[in-house]
């Protein structure tokens, strides 16, 4: 199940040109990570502990989802989303941090802070 929903691959095939290392070391450290769902999930409190947390610390960068996106901008946020493989980068998965083309998403994060006057 983990293997498929962070996009690595449908198991135990990885997706082509995937930036998830192969190593089988790699792999076990990323299943060594994995918790399972405890409690229930609850939309509307994590939208509202995030806006908390910036009301409190100021501006600040959240990698998130499309709906979540919907929700900041609509309260005034400045979310920007970017679909990976419309400007030409493929295969990352949901941990850009340690995909092996990690350099050119924090070139991208860059950018980004400095179009924004973050940086």
């Amino acid at each position: 199940m983990w293997f498929e929903i962070f996009r690595l691959g449908a198991w135990p095939d990885y997706y082509q040109n995937v930036q998830f290392s192969k190593d089988p070391e790699a792999l076990n450290q990323f299943y060594r990570q994995m918790t399972p769902n405890t409690g229930p999930y609850d939309a509307a409190l994590n939208i509202d502990a995030m806006s908390k947390l910036f009301d409190i610390i100021g501006d600040g960068v959240l990698i998130t989802h499309s709906q979540i996106r919907d929700v900041v901008n609509a309260n005034g946020g400045d979310v920007t989303l970017v679909h990976l493989p419309d400007i030409g980068v493929y295969g990352n998965t949901h941990f850009p941090m340690s995909d092996l083309n990690n350099d050119k998403i924090a070139e991208l994060m860059a950018h980004w802070l400095k179009e924004k006057h973050l940086n």
